[in-house]
Order: structure tokens, then C-alpha cells, then sequence
């Protein structure tokens, strides 16, 4: 509708029997009130997560448009997602537009799990278009990824490619999507920048960064708030 809508994560939003399940709550845009003074606006919708602890709404983000039907899509990630055997693994569910003028009236999104446990994926979010294809690219940062053993943090860049494949579920309350991909290309083609001491926590901040005049593919930064001072390689 060519306005600006808000997307609000909730870490410790509550269900019934579900502790700190977290949510998100979308506030639609509306047009400038004519009446001058502070406006409180109440969300159009909440959505909640599916089981306790899951932190939806830990980070979220614009993603842009991944099914071009000109409404873009919003990233969340859920740090806390558990799945059998791999506890606190995180997952980023990628909510699609909807509305009258989208191809989805109601909530739709695709849940992506990284299959790590206490990874925590989806702490932080940043999207932007990295390989130059015109779809929006998501980067996760994953602030428990082991490496050799040790919880060192990592940042995965995820392609648009990749997630404008996945066939998108209606979003229930309390229910867990049927289908649960994984949230790296198992084909392959997935870049990352891990962390190289313990307890680094390298991917708590991550952020798209343009090149200077629009030219050239956008960068990537990420934070590693107990990193080492030499920095952090690239693999």
C-alpha cells in the first residue's frame, strides 16, 4: 500500500504453558494523523512462537522481497528453538508479506533450523543483496556455534536463492510447522565467518554494509564483543 509498516520482537512474550515463547507484533502504516500530538498505536497482529523458550523476536529485519509480488518480507529469529537432541539450536522464520495487494492474505513464513545445538541462530539478523542476483541475501548470527569443540560464534550468510525456494506455511498459534529446512544450502555454497577464541560470541551484531556510491557488492560486519585483537579470519 506504499506505507511503512513496524515489526516488533518480544522475547519473553508468554502462552498458556508457553514460557517465554516470545513473538513479533506488526503494526501496520498508516497515512500522517491530522490531529498534532503523540498517536499510541496498537498492534494489528501478534504472532507467538510454538514452544517455551523459543525467543522469537530476539532480532528481526526487512528482507525485501524474496516471491515478488511487490510486499516485502520480514526475518525473526527464534535464538531458543529447540529440536529433538539439539537444544537451543535457533531458527529464523521468514514471515512473507500479506495483505490484499500480496500473494498471501494471512501469515505465511518458512522456519529454518540450523541443526546445531546451542548454536542460538538467529541472535542478530541483516539483509541486503550480496551476490548481486537481485534477492534479498539474509546474514544470521549464531553466537554459540562450536568450533573444535569450543563455543566460539559465527555469522552465516544465507542467499536469497536458497530462500525463495522454500514453500512458505500458514503461521498457527502454538503449532509447529510440518516442514522444518535447514537454514544452510545443504548443497552447499553457504558462507560464514567464525570466531576463534571460546566464549567469543562472535555473530551478536551483524549488519549489511553498501559500498560507498551504490557500486560493487555490499559488505558484511559482525561484531565479536569478546574477540581477539587480531581480529577473526574469514572461511
Amino acid at each position: 500500500d506504499g506505507l511503512d509498516d513496524l515489526a516488533i520482537g518480544a522475547t519473553a512474550f508468554d502462552q498458556p504453558q508457553r514460557l517465554n515463547c516470545g513473538g513479533v507484533m506488526l503494526v501496520r502504516g498508516r497515512k500522517q494523523s491530522a490531529t498534532a500530538g503523540i498517536h499510541v498505536q496498537c498492534p494489528d497482529t501478534v504472532l507467538f512462537a510454538a514452544n517455551a523458550g523459543d525467543a522469537m523476536g530476539r532480532s528481526v529485519t526487512g528482507l525485501g522481497d524474496l516471491n515478488d509480488d511487490g510486499c516485502d518480507e520480514v526475518a525473526i529469529g527464534l535464538s531458543g528453538a529447540d529440536q529433538p537432541g539439539k537444544s537451543d539450536q535457533g531458527a529464523v522464520a521468514v514471515l512473507f508479506g500479506h495483505g490484499a495487494k500480496c500473494k498471501f492474505s494471512e501469515p505465511m513464513a518458512v522456519l529454518l533450523y540450523s541443526n546445531e545445538a546451542n548454536a542460538q541462530a538467529g541472535f542478530s539478523l541483516g539483509a541486503g543483496d550480496l551476490d548481486g542476483d537481485k534477492l534479498p541475501d539474509l546474514v544470521v548470527g549464531a553466537v554459540g556455534h562450536a568450533k573444535s569443540g569450543n563455543a566460539v560464534g559465527a555469522a552465516w550468510v544465507v542467499l536469497g536463492s536458497y530462500l525463495a525456494k522454500q514453500t512458505p506455511q500458514p503461521w498457527e498459534d502454538g503449532v509447529a510447522p510440518a516442514n522444518k529446512p535447514a537454514l544452510l544450502d545443504p548443497n552447499g555454497g553457504n558462507l560464514a565467518v567464525e570466531g576463534e577464541l571460546a566464549g567469543e560470541r562472535l555473530g551478536s551484531a551483524v549488519a549489511v554494509v553498501p559500498r560507498p556510491g551504490g557500486k560493487g557488492f555490499a559488505g558484511v560486519a559482525v561484531g565479536s564483543p569478546l574477540g581477539a585483537v587480531g581480529g577473526t579470519l574469514f572461511s
